[in-house]
Parts: C-alpha cells; structure tokens; sequence
C-alpha cells in the first residue's frame, strides 16, 4: 500500500509502506521530506452540528413577582429606598465634617460619603415612576 502526502514545496509524493516514519528525497525540490505514518487515515468530515434550538424570548422575571404602585398612587409619590438612602449618608456627611470640624480636626471621608450620597438620591430619583 502506498502513502500519499505533499513535499513543501507543494509537489505530491507517494512512497511505499516501508518508508513511513523516514525521510525521502523529493524530486521537485530535492530536500529531504518526512514521510508521515502508514496508520495515518485522512480525517472524515466533522458531523453536522445538530439544529439549533430555538431561543425563548426574553422574559423579565421580576416583573412576574413585583407589583409597582399605579402612577397616581401615594406609594409612587413618596421617596423611594434610593432617594432616603441618600439622604440619610448626606446628613451622616454632614454632621461628621461638621462636629469634627468643631473639634479642629478636618476629614476628607465626609465629602466623598456626602457625594456618594448625592448619586444615589439622584438615582433614586430618576428611578421614582
């Protein structure tokens, strides 16, 4: 049985059995080539991919589960947890800066805490239906 390959230089080749594993001479570019082994089979083709499933749309799961008040109702009127949040770690800044300041001391965690208190009011806020 023969072995079919191709030298580099692109001309094909076909040896004997014997010379798996070896090295032989090609005549196109007369360097020698590495004769692949005799068990080499030629790879099958890959199967084909199975169907796609069809994808489910998208679903909001909180949305099964969560009722939100009607856009006249008081609940939609008053703050939300973002917007108290918010308020609660400004007035913390506020009186943090403000007693240590008093005291001579100055920290600068006050005015970072008071920011961050500003974003998640206004988060709050634009959340608010």
């Amino acid at each position: 049985m023969a072995i079919d390959f191709d030298c580099k230089c692109g001309e094909p080749l076909r040896v004997d059995d014997k010379y798996a594993n070896t090295g032989v001479q090609c005549p196109g570019c007369r360097k020698m080539v590495g004769v692949p082994a005799s068990s080499f089979l030629p790879a099958e083709d890959p199967p084909p991919d199975p169907e796609p499933k069809p994808s489910r749309p998208f679903r909001n799961r909180d949305a099964d589960y969560i009722k939100r008040p009607e856009s006249g109702s008081p609940e939609s009127k008053a703050m939300n947890s973002g917007m108290v949040g918010g308020l609660i770690a400004m007035a913390i800044a506020v009186v943090w800066f403000v007693g240590a300041f008093a005291l001579g001391f100055v920290f600068f965690y006050p005015p970072i805490l008071f920011v961050m208190g500003l974003i998640g009011f206004f988060r709050g806020l634009a959340n608010r239906e």
